[in-house]
């Protein structure tokens, strides 16, 4: 069985489908995420619909969990990370879908 790993995707959808079209051709079995979907960018939500059309399963990272108000959020820090931008522009589907994954 292979396994493939991904993570720091930050609202990069594009370099997502790249991770993932190469994990495909390499003949991955498993695909796991290992954090920080959100942060500096902002497309969260297109990147979210692969990982849940590949059946990833996902890991929160610290992005994740600041997104999620489960980790301070340094108001500082979140000029660069643009986390409060992100989880205004998010649905609560999507807040919800990233609740699910494991701590």
């Amino acid at each position: 069985m292979k396994i493939g790993l991904v993570s720091d995707i930050h609202g990069n959808p594009d370099g997502l489908k790249k991770c993932l079209t190469f994990m495909v051709h390499k003949g991955v079995d498993q695909f796991l995420f290992l954090g920080d979907m959100v942060g500096y960018l902002p497309d969260v939500k297109p990147a979210l619909d692969m990982l849940i059309e590949h059946h990833v399963e996902c890991v929160l990272g610290n992005h994740d969990a600041m997104l999620l108000n489960r980790l301070p959020l340094d108001h500082e820090k979140d000029k660069i990370y643009r986390l409060s931008d992100t989880r205004s522009s998010l649905t609560d589907i999507i807040i919800a879908e990233i609740r699910t994954w494991l701590p």
